[in-house]
């Protein structure tokens, strides 16, 4: 997992874009938590979709926002975020969790240290003393890793469509 410890504060994911795919919101996992073993506090957190850049960062304004408590003392890790207004778009996007308070978030990831991001280097990461967002293998102690951020799209599918099999002959 990944958290903001006082070097990163916000994590993106990029995402493919489809022709006329419309985003309606994501699920992300994460909770809160005191280093201390004190607490676990309530934290605000803003949740964003984005246009990306050539470099897989995101760019412009939010194409969307929404802002959610995230309440850990319970067992919740699972979050859901549905945007007021869906997005269409065609490009490139990035999906983005940011805390801008002291407390810690802690957001689920695979694991950088046995490289799950398979060299393809689709999450960044907002690292604080540089004020810069980076790609997340290019920052110390973090590496190559993709966020358990799964987009809720609808696209449409054409008439002729076909799936090519892919090794799955024996199911």
């Amino acid at each position: 997992g990944s958290s903001s410890t006082g070097f990163a504060t916000s994590y993106s994911q990029l995402f493919e874009g489809s022709p006329g795919v419309t985003v309606h919101g994501f699920k992300w996992f994460g909770k809160s938590y005191d280093p201390t073993q004190t607490s676990n506090p309530s934290i605000t957190v803003v949740c964003e979709m984005y246009d990306a850049d050539s470099d897989g960062l995101h760019t412009g304004s939010a194409l969307a926002s929404e802002t959610i408590v995230v309440d850990t003392n319970g067992n919740n890790i699972e979050h859901e975020i549905v945007f007021s207004t869906p997005v269409v778009t065609s490009n490139n996007y990035v999906i983005v969790v940011k805390n801008n308070q002291a407390d810690q978030l802690f957001i689920l990831s695979y694991d950088e240290t046995m490289n799950d991001g398979a060299g393809e280097s689709l999450s960044g990461v907002f690292y604080e003393p540089l004020g810069t967002w980076r790609k997340s293998d290019q920052v110390f102690g973090f590496g190559d890793f993709d966020l358990l951020y799964l987009p809720f799209v609808e696209y449409d599918i054409a008439a002729g469509f076909t799936v090519p099999p892919i090794g799955c002959e024996n199911i």
